[in-house]
């Protein structure tokens, strides 16, 4: 809804990167995360109202489709519903 009725870009993108609106996954083997690497994105169960928007892999800035595959290192932004990013967060192990 807010996202809906902002009456700006500016104010857009303060609706859209909200801590509560946005995460960002780094993925590495010995953290939470690990069981993404090597998956395709659409092998990977998000929840409703989310979706990994952007994904930083060494200095390349990737927008990924369904057959991406996920390596180690790679930096994954998530934007969604501030439910969804909650349940992520606890899926992972990372701070609020």
């Amino acid at each position: 809804d807010e996202w809906l009725a902002a009456s700006s870009d500016e104010e857009l993108k303060e609706a859209l990167f909200r801590n509560e609106r946005m995460l960002v996954i780094t993925l590495k083997s010995d953290r939470g995360g690990a069981d993404l690497i090597g998956r395709k994105l659409r092998e990977v169960s998000l929840p409703e109202g989310t979706l990994i928007a952007m994904l930083r892999r060494d200095d390349q800035l990737l927008f990924p489709s369904g057959d991406t595959s996920l390596a180690e290192g790679d930096r994954l932004t998530v934007l969604g519903r501030p439910e969804g990013v909650a349940a992520l967060r606890e899926r992972y192990g990372l701070p609020t």
